[in-house]
């Protein structure tokens, strides 16, 4: 009888008790679990922000040196606004002046800035799925098998000092220029260089002798308007064999 009457006093106390010890483990938890959500969400701003300043430094050093050296001067204003409307949506523009700027040192100059915009989209960083590389795709070495392509022979040949130089934009343009005066001694025809270059794909071909055609007439239209400008235009390719159709070797 005493028990019982001991444990319907106790009742009121315990309850309540129980009761505040629960919510206090649910605000526990629930407070641990905001707390994790917090510090993540914080982590990610700070990378976010420290990815942003790094970014903006980077285009800042760019543009710096892009101003330094007067490249925007060098370079038909039309063909830098082609390159950028043309180039990945994540490539900055001074990036893609400056690679106009490496371009315009070779011969091929044209060339070189069409066949980049087909197979990278000004994008140095590009890889495909067979291991092309860089802004010229440039196959270094078989995926399946690991044998040299281009990798032995450009470094043995002084244009890279390293496999690595692939991702160098300055040595991918060197590359690039080397295989297309190597086909052309070779194959003769641009149309016949291209598809050799892309290893035999038709429409590649057409996609960068069209995109070679409109830069062309962009220069073409600045030299009437002012002939100093016709400089730009020394050893490009004029001889595009338009009535031939390319073939395979």
């Amino acid at each position: 009888m005493d028990n019982s009457r001991t444990k319907t006093r106790l009742a009121p106390i315990f309850i309540p008790i129980v009761a505040i010890a629960i919510a206090s483990l649910i605000y526990f938890v629930s407070y641990k679990r905001i707390q994790k959500k917090t510090t993540l969400l914080k982590t990610a701003i700070i990378e976010k922000t420290e990815k942003q300043e790094e970014l903006e430094k980077r285009l800042s050093a760019a543009q710096s040196m892009l101003e330094d050296i007067g490249i925007n001067h060098s370079i038909n204003p039309d063909i830098i606004e082609w390159a950028y409307k043309n180039s990945k949506s994540y490539v900055p523009k001074p990036y893609v002046i400056q690679y106009l700027h490496e371009a315009k040192k070779y011969p091929y100059y044209l060339m070189i800035v069409a066949l980049i915009k087909e197979e990278s989209g000004f994008d140095v960083y590009a890889r495909s799925k067979m291991n092309a590389k860089g802004l010229g795709q440039i196959l270094t070495r078989k995926p399946s098998s690991g044998e040299s392509v281009w990798a032995d022979h450009l470094i043995d040949q002084g244009v890279w000092e390293e496999e690595i130089d692939v991702f160098d934009h300055r040595k991918n343009i060197a590359a690039i220029n080397y295989i297309l005066k190597k086909y052309r001694k070779q194959f003769g025809s641009w149309k016949k260089v291209l598809f050799q270059y892309v290893n035999g794909d038709s429409n590649y071909v057409t996609r960068v002798l069209s995109n070679y055609a409109e830069l062309s007439l962009m220069l073409e239209d600045l030299d009437s308007k002012n002939p100093k400008n016709k400089a730009d235009d020394d050893n490009q390719p004029k001889d595009l064999d338009s009535q031939e159709s390319p073939q395979p070797e």
